[in-house]
């Protein structure tokens, strides 16, 4: 009877969320679309497939938008049907019409008569048979009296048959289908909960069913999920699902909204393990006093009075950590590193040791490392660090102003309110025995939790304004780019982004989306950039554009030859006109010189004649 009473507190509480509008949202609800690739803002039905993806109808638009997290995939809805759509674990679409139902094939809805669905919609029951899609053309059908599964493995002899029948003594109506995380089903009811002995790929009528007494963890775990509408007041709710992360999804008239689990959840300050740098500080200085020899270092060391970060490394170095100075005892030797013009550590907050033994301290606006003769900077630029604290794993993290700070394989990543924070001022960070990381903040404390957030963003990068991908040489080469992250987590604005030309080194994760290059040589270059999340889930698979560089167009080859060519072909035809002119011009000289000397002999031969 408990049982009962919940999940019918739980429906009727969902009942009156649905015609609720109150407040704003919180920060964890993120909000999808037309803009994200929806075929319709409006969304009036939603389920969550056996893969994940989220299948939203909508009021106005006859298609069924299939949201995978990063890209929205458009198909065609049955015609004047506006029942939810489900998903196999292989993908295959079905749902309900008032004749039976309806599996998406080749691009089409092919209808199945079931009389059993049909005589529920003729008994004019308020809601559709909801169902199951449990492995290829294999689903199961939830009725008020009955369980059904249907198998069209073999086209040309489907098969429908009674899985189980409600007994209005024991179980009452049937309400809902849950898969169990052990591969079972449970079977909701309004009198308690039923649970299959075998797995729902490979349900019998003979299986036996066991009542359960109480509310089972994913019933509960559901259950829990819907309280959090109450934050969605402001929206009008037209439906609702839990997907397998126990994440919220809710289907309203501005678009679909899905409630993500925040990287930080609230702690309890009395769990925060004690910090070790007081008391590494308190023996250090014992250590030092217990020396006789007052003129030795180490008195010198004891008597320094505003030492205020210490580290008792595992190898039994000392270090001390003060306004100007860092004390350092390796092998009974002690060693000061002075600094009073910020080339080196000044107002030294705290010492970490890694695991490999590599020594970090921090100062108000820097993390230093030790290389074993100097300190060398690791990172700048945070705003006033409080704390830091190296993890069992390598993670080195820093605790500011602004934010939590963590260096994870040499990419640095920023969190604060937007991912679970209750404070960007974070006062101290502490991993403790059970590797978990907890961050105090001015407003409580609250612990880390990665598996919240375990998908890479995906990066796209925009072509080439031309759409030719060519730059001509001397211009500079602007290159946009974007990232997505599954179900916008970490929100687009605040994606990193690393990016390299050619075999050029990466650069470091900033929140960029536009690299510009000047002074490229000649040739084909290709661009590579990956995004990261909040989380530092890095793209496993860069985004990548070639483009290339051409020379100016008086320097282009094929037009130097074409040119080149054109001049050897007119200078070769010049040449020939030349040449005729010149022989021409010798041809009328030689004519002319052949006149003249006809001419004088003429003229002799005509004196000759008058003398004679």
């Amino acid at each position: 009877m408990a049982l009962r009473g919940a999940i019918l507190l739980s429906a009727a509480a969902f009942t009156t969320l649905v015609h609720a509008a109150f407040a704003q949202p919180t920060n964890q609800w993120r909000q999808f679309t037309r803009a994200d690739g929806l075929a319709e803002t409006a969304c009036s039905a939603l389920t969550i497939g056996a893969g994940g993806n989220a299948l939203v109808r909508h009021p106005d638009t006859n298609a069924v938008s299939i949201f995978d997290g990063y890209e929205v995939n458009l198909v065609a809805a049955p015609p004047d049907n506006h029942h939810r759509i489900y998903e196999s674990p292989g993908g295959q679409l079905w749902t309900v019409s008032s004749e039976g139902l309806l599996k998406f094939t080749d691009g089409q809805w092919q209808l199945t008569p079931v009389p059993e669905i049909a005589a529920h919609f003729r008994a004019e029951h308020t809601n559709a048979p909801a169902l199951l899609p449990v492995r290829h053309d294999r689903v199961l059908i939830l009725l008020p009296d009955r369980l059904l599964q249907f198998s069209a493995e073999n086209p040309a002899h489907p098969q429908l048959e009674v899985l189980r029948l409600a007994d209005p003594e024991s179980s009452g109506e049937f309400l809902a289908l849950t898969p169990a995380r052990d591969g079972s089903l449970f079977l909701s009811s309004t009198r308690g909960c039923l649970k299959s002995s075998s797995p729902l790929r490979n349900l019998r009528p003979d299986d036996a069913w066991t009542q359960t007494g109480a509310t089972p963890v994913e019933l509960q775990l559901r259950r829990d999920a819907l309280t959090d509408l109450a934050e969605l007041n402001r929206e009008r709710i037209l439906d609702a699902a839990v997907d397998a992360d126990n994440a919220l999804w809710v289907a309203t008239a501005n678009g679909l909204f899905r409630r993500t689990t925040p990287l930080w959840q609230s702690a309890v300050e009395s769990d925060v393990p004690p910090g070790g740098q007081r008391a590494d500080l308190k023996k250090i200085l014992e250590t030092s006093r217990a020396n006789p020899d007052g003129r030795t270092p180490d008195a010198a060391i004891s008597a320094h009075t505003d030492w205020s970060a210490a580290l008792i490394a595992r190898n039994g170095d000392f270090w001390l950590g003060g306004a100007s100075d860092i004390a350092w005892r390796h092998k009974d030797s002690w060693r000061v590193f002075t600094s009073t013009n910020q080339i080196g550590p000044e107002n030294i907050v705290a010492f970490v040791e890694s695991p490999d033994g590599r020594i970090c301290c921090a100062t108000p606006s820097k993390v230093w490392e030790f290389d074993g003769r100097d300190w060398l900077v690791l990172r700048g630029g945070f705003d006033h660090i409080n704390a830091l604290c190296c993890a069992r794993d390598g993670t080195l993290w820093v605790g500011a102003r602004a934010g939590l700070h963590r260096c994870v394989r040499g990419a640095w990543v920023q969190n604060d309110t937007a991912d679970g924070l209750p404070s960007a001022v974070v006062t101290a960070v502490r991993e403790d025995d059970s590797g978990r990381i907890i961050a105090i903040t001015a407003n409580g404390a609250s612990v880390f939790q990665p598996e919240a957030d375990d998908d890479a963003p995906r990066t796209f990068i925009r072509p080439i304004a031309n759409g030719r991908q060519t730059v001509r040489e001397g211009s500079a080469v602007r290159l946009s780019f974007t990232g997505r992250d599954k179900w916008n987590v970490t929100t687009p604005e605040r994606i990193l982004f690393s990016y390299r030309l050619d075999e050029r080194e990466w650069s470091a994760f900033q929140p960029v989306t536009e690299a510009v290059f000047n002074d490229l040589s000649l040739g084909k270059h290709y661009f590579q950039v990956r995004a990261m999340d909040r989380n530092a889930n890095i793209d496993p698979k860069p985004a990548k554009l070639e483009f290339t560089v051409l020379a100016p167009w008086y320097r282009e080859t094929r037009l130097v030859v074409v040119l080149s060519g054109a001049l050897i072909v007119a200078i070769f035809f010049a040449g020939l006109a030349f040449n005729r002119q010149r022989k021409l011009q010798l041809s009328y000289a030689d004519v002319e010189r052949q006149v003249i000397e006809r001419t004088r002999e003429l003229e002799l031969a005509n004196r000759e004649l008058l003398h004679s």
